[in-house]
């Protein structure tokens, strides 16, 4: 739990402490103080709205809340999204470090789905730069024919992605402009579970 510094003999604390420190900075955990976030983005976006973090296959929702429309049944607690198509899924290529998506990125651009396969390595890096530029993704269509989803980042403490909140309508009946309404939402929602998981929201 401590050491002893052996030059001036003071204690500090010891690898087994600051595991358990860390430990409980990862337990500020995006799925317990999720749920009032993505409420209050459901609420007053008028949208469905759900939270995923990275699994080992990829984005994966932890958490959803609906809206007063209908969305894709497929989008369930505990799917896995692709990465190259979704809104969400642009948000974990664009922030996390490529050496972490890189497999799933590229069982994606060897498949047969047409929305990911044989997506020219320049294409996904203006789809990174876009994304990070805006703090925003956005896709219509892609995933669910009919349904546009906007998509943000949420950071923890050492800065590092923690997951993306979504929020998700039919197409032609939600504000799909980056500086509209739903984005600013879904920014606001997002800043905000940041700073209570201690990260600061990208600038």
């Amino acid at each position: 739990m401590v050491v002893q510094e052996e030059a001036s003999g003071r204690y500090s604390l010891g690898p087994y402490a600051l595991q358990l420190g860390l430990a409980s900075l990862r337990k500020l955990d995006i799925g317990r103080l999720g749920r009032a976030a993505l409420q209050d983005l459901s609420d007053e976006a008028g949208e469905a709205s759900y939270l995923a973090v990275w699994g080992n296959r990829g984005p994966c929702i932890i958490m959803r809340v609906d809206g007063p429309r209908p969305i894709p049944m497929s989008l369930q607690v505990g799917y896995v999204l692709p990465v190259i198509p979704t809104a969400t899924g642009r948000i974990f290529l664009s922030y996390l470090p490529r050496a972490v998506t890189a497999v799933v990125v590229e069982q994606e651009r060897a498949g047969t789905d047409p929305r990911s396969a044989n997506i020219p390595e320049a294409e996904l890096a203006k789809v990174i730069a876009e994304t990070q530029a805006r703090g925003v993704s956005r896709t219509d269509g892609l995933l669910n024919i009919g349904f546009t989803a906007l998509s943000a980042p949420v950071l923890a403490h050492d800065g590092t992605l923690a997951g993306a909140i979504t929020v998700i309508g039919p197409s032609g009946g939600i504000d799909t402009a980056f500086n509209g309404r739903t984005a600013r939402l879904l920014r606001s929602a997002s800043e905000s579970l940041t700073e209570q998981m201690g990260g600061k929201a990208p600038g």
